[in-house]
């Protein structure tokens, strides 16, 4: 058979066919002297995405495993083929292209796979990519083996600032002492606000510089009700980001300090507050000053 004719009519190889399955090791032996070297690449990696060793035994001394940043390896952590890719490991270069078989093992929670691929990788590339990944997505066993070969504080502690994006508590707990909670402006406490995390935001308050995130968020305010005036943010209240944050923060802060805040702000601004501060069970924002709560009534609405 010659080189043409061992493609199908999709123009693909017969052995990158035989590799999507469990073809037996024979039929690839003979399917391999058709095939160009790019061509046995990937059938390699088709082979390892779909977990079939023992076509990846044999392909392996007739390719070249590193092609392509080591695609077979990264395919076959990210699909979670442990025998694959410690068969890969040895002829690969596993921490080319910034360690991406760790980081995918990481985003899918293979946690053995995470495992294996450790001794021949680097955490911390990538601004602790692997970490910050496993974080987002809720793979607590993958966090705790990474937290100690990785920097947690790292880009200012993004890993904690995506674990309390997310809402995941345990890890955020984790995280907590080995990051900075009031890294980039408490920057993990205004994500826990953005998203709505009533949990996170309480574990994370007391270790967070509470009152400037929320003079900050009102600052915001006070620029949207400047450029787009009151009426607007108020029927686009919901929309509105530092909105939406106030909210968020409200409920966990002190009495006396959103009463300061609210005198702080432009006469206007105090009669939507009101619509959002709501406590557990009752509002603590009162109306605004004296002389503009006489001219302009606050009608109290909860949320």
């Amino acid at each position: 058979m010659s080189r043409r004719k061992a493609k199908n009519r999709y123009g693909r190889t017969l052995l990158t066919e035989a590799s999507k399955f469990d073809c037996s090791p024979e039929a690839v032996r003979r399917l391999i002297p058709l095939c160009r070297i790019h061509e046995r690449n990937l059938a390699l990696c088709k082979a390892a995405k779909n977990g079939n060793l023992a076509v990846v035994l044999e392909l392996i001394p007739r390719c070249d495993a590193r092609a392509g940043d080591s695609k077979a390896l990264r395919l076959a952590a990210m699909y979670g083929h442990l025998d694959v890719v410690n068969a890969l490991i040895p002829v690969s270069d596993v921490a080319e292209g910034n360690n991406r078989p760790l980081f995918w093992a990481a985003v899918r929670g293979h946690i053995e796979i995470v495992r294996a691929l450790i001794p021949f990788s680097d955490p911390t590339v990538n601004n602790n990519s692997a970490l910050s990944a496993a974080a987002e997505r809720g793979n607590l066993k993958i966090v705790q083996i990474l937290v100690p070969l990785s920097d947690p504080k790292a880009n200012h502690s993004e890993a904690l600032r995506r674990a309390a994006a997310a809402g995941h508590r345990e890890i955020v707990a984790a995280l907590i002492p080995v990051s900075d909670p009031k890294a980039n402006n408490s920057q993990a406490l205004r994500m826990a606000a953005e998203y709505d995390q009533v949990d996170v935001i309480g574990m994370l308050l007391p270790l967070s510089d509470a009152v400037n995130v929320f003079r900050e968020l009102l600052n915001a305010l006070v620029e949207i009700v400047r450029q787009h005036g009151i009426e607007e943010v108020e029927q686009q209240q919901l929309y509105h980001p530092p909105l939406r944050d106030i909210k968020a923060l409200i409920p966990h802060l002190e009495d006396d300090f959103l009463d300061r805040a609210v005198l702080d702000l432009p006469a206007g601004l105090a009669n939507l507050l009101p619509r959002l501060c709501v406590r557990r069970d009752r509002l603590v924002v009162r109306e605004a000053t004296a002389p503009y709560a006489a001219a302009t009534p606050c009608r109290r609405r909860s949320l």
